[in-house]
């Protein structure tokens, strides 16, 4: 959740596992529409542009999963595409796992609920004043609260059964320029690459995209 010119509005639902360290991301849509796939990026590509509605559509918001054993998968309803494998979740050392990313807040779905009735559910995530567009980027560290990046604003600990350290979670907002327009603006997750890999090796990925 973001607070943006005075009106609460849904960025994303971050929700986690009853049973073990798992990590589940749905993107909001503000016109109900969903797409769903794979990408691949080839050595020292920082960059990819693709026809996102040429892969999988939905009118029911897909899930991105994040297992505590290192499967990423995305899914929704009977469907999903192959998963992706990263180290589990508990090797990780604070790396950048995953990243939301609004094109425009302008286009952001609003909260219509009552905050106070549903202050256990939501989270407000703080970007920089005056910010149109943004990423939260997320990140994964199983030994204790500290992260790649700096710019970690939140935290959050998980306590897996039968494990004896928490899992922890850093959440890092980051303004950036809008990009493209407000009527094709929407929300992107995406998953799946293995942050141990050297930067600019080849990476395979995984998105989800409400718009």
């Amino acid at each position: 959740m973001i607070s943006y010119k005075g009106a609460p509005r849904r960025l994303c639902k971050l929700a986690f596992s009853n049973s073990d360290a798992s990590i589940y991301l749905f993107a909001f849509a503000q016109h109900g529409k969903y797409f769903y796939g794979g990408r691949s990026l080839i050595e020292k590509q920082i960059q990819d542009t693709f026809d996102y509605t040429k892969q999988l559509e939905s009118n029911a918001v897909p899930k991105l999963s994040i297992h505590q054993s290192g499967r990423v998968h995305a899914k929704v309803g009977g469907k999903s595409i192959k998963p992706l494998w990263i180290p589990p979740l508990t090797a990780l050392r604070g790396q950048h796992v995953a990243t939301v990313c609004a094109e425009s807040f302008t286009e952001l779905p609003l909260f219509e609920r009552d905050i106070q009735d549903s202050a256990r559910e939501i989270c407000f995530i703080n970007f920089d004043k005056g910010a149109e567009s943004g990423r939260l980027a997320i990140y994964i560290n199983g030994t204790e609260s500290r992260f790649v990046s700096k710019r970690c604003r939140l935290g959050i600990s998980l306590q897996p059964p039968r494990t004896l350290v928490p899992l922890h979670i850093g959440l890092a907002p980051i303004a950036q320029s809008p990009l493209g327009t407000d009527e094709k603006a929407g929300v992107t997750v995406i998953a799946g690459w293995d942050p141990t890999r050297p930067m600019n090796a080849a990476q395979d990925y995984l998105y989800i995209r409400g718009a």
